[in-house]
């Protein structure tokens, strides 16, 4: 009777087990963010993001969008907006990948009946940033800094003149500025912290001038790999006419993708 327990015992315990041997070797799932611009590199608000048989999502007023729990493998993306081409990609997701990609919908013109899609522009962004390089007014980190990085761009950002990290319990990161008036009075405890205004590419993904009070930009929420090249200006003074906007004392932090 005690070998026929000790048997029952052993495999109640191994279907007990099982469950948990193969939650173990779930894969963990990717996620996606992103930006949806028209060719003349507007954001287009109120896209939407699907992933056939998956997670979707619409593009808020800024562009972006954000998907999570992407099962791996080869998944269809599917955008779509009223006035704009459909635009289908299918895109092989490893486990726990963390993608992140710019896409531009062209423009549907209707011309005597005859539908036409326009032609794509050439994209002038690193072209800016060589630009802003030689006059040397900024901070300025190429593809083969990005890859010294250590797998977090917090890793290069944290070591530049006139920024300050914080960072969450997830590995989280957030910039804002060690100098100015504003930094001062963060710093006595007067006000809260003085976070930089984020560009990824021309999309402004975090700005303070939105009511209410948004959360910063996880800067490491972008894969190193994902990265071309990074500017950032500590002040006003040194900002671009093109980023030169309200706050801008808090300093600009502008992360230029990879194109493909």
């Amino acid at each position: 009777m005690a070998t026929s327990v000790l048997r029952i015992a052993a495999f109640a315990g191994a279907l007990g087990a099982a469950p948990l041997a193969a939650q173990s070797t779930t894969p963990k799932p990717a996620k996606l963010l992103g930006i949806i611009r028209s060719e003349s590199k507007q954001p287009i608000a109120g896209a939407d993001i699907q992933i056939v048989s998956g997670p979707g999502a619409l593009s808020d007023l800024r562009g972006f969008f954000r998907l999570d729990s992407i099962a791996p493998g080869e998944r269809k993306l599917v955008i779509r907006k009223v006035g704009y081409a459909p635009l289908e990609i299918t895109w092989p997701f490893a486990a726990g990948d963390s993608v992140v990609r710019i896409f531009e919908l062209a423009t549907i013109q209707a011309l005597d009946s005859v539908v036409t899609v326009a032609k794509q522009t050439r994209d002038p962004q690193m072209d800016e940033f060589e630009a802003h390089r030689k006059l040397g007014l900024g901070v300025f980190y190429t593809r083969a800094d990005i890859e010294k990085a250590g797998g977090q761009i917090s890793n290069l950002v944290a070591n530049t003149n006139g920024v300050r990290m914080t960072y969450g319990p997830a590995g989280q990161a957030y910039v804002f500025s060690s100098t100015g008036p504003k930094s001062m009075r963060e710093a006595m405890g007067l006000a809260p912290k003085c976070y930089a205004e984020i560009y990824l590419d021309d999309a402004n993904v975090y700005t303070r001038r939105t009511s209410g009070s948004p959360p910063p930009f996880d800067i490491n929420s972008i894969p190193p790999s994902s990265i071309e090249a990074i500017e950032y200006y500590s002040g006003a003074a040194q900002t671009p006419a093109k980023y030169q906007k309200m706050n801008t004392e808090c300093g600009v932090l502008v992360i230029h993708t990879r194109r493909p």
